[in-house]
């Protein structure tokens, strides 16, 4: 995925980190918090890769997809963030959590090019080969996008089915009266 797929799907998952927290009871500027540090997050595994020397000697300090792109890394910032989260609700856990959901997300969209993401050692990557990057990127925004529009209406009740019950009870009363002035 290119950087700007990157930072689009972190808006994707930034609402749905969102409605998550919300979902889970913790008060809103809490999930808010949580949310806005998705956006870093989701970019982080590639910016982390500190660079060392400057002009044509410029390197990497971390060679890109090692490290940084590691599974069990991001996944054990996760759960002890949220764990965290569990015992403090400290905004900083807040943030922490939320950056390492925007990490796991760039790794889920890595993994399924060519290069692939380290699962097991940070050197040893693994690819499901589906598509290179940048292809099948609008898509993949797509389904985040939505998920995350769909995750914000859930989490404030604006898609129990009883809305949606009354909306189409109130829908079809106003096209049978519209059906009966024209019969």
């Amino acid at each position: 995925m290119t950087g700007k797929g990157h930072h689009a799907v972190g808006i994707g998952a930034a609402l749905m980190s969102y409605a998550a927290l919300i979902g889970r009871g913790y008060e809103e500027p809490m999930a808010l918090i949580a949310a806005w540090a998705v956006l870093p997050g989701a970019t982080a595994p590639d910016w982390l890769e500190i660079s060392r020397g400057g002009g044509k000697k410029r390197r990497p300090l971390i060679t890109h997809r090692t490290l940084t792109h590691w599974l069990p890394l991001w996944i054990g910032v996760f759960l002890w963030t949220y764990h965290q989260i569990g015992i403090s609700a400290h905004y900083g856990w807040f943030i922490a959590w939320g950056f390492s959901v925007g990490a796991l997300v760039h790794l889920l969209v890595d993994v399924p090019n060519p290069l692939g993401i380290p699962i097991m050692t940070p050197w040893h990557r693994v690819s499901l080969g589906w598509w290179r990057s940048g292809e099948m990127e609008a898509l993949i925004i797509t389904v985040f996008a939505i998920g995350g529009i769909l995750s914000v209406l859930s989490a404030h009740g604006m898609l129990h089915p009883d809305l949606w019950v009354s909306w189409i009870d109130s829908l079809s009363l106003r096209v049978e009266t519209i059906w009966a002035q024209f019969s």
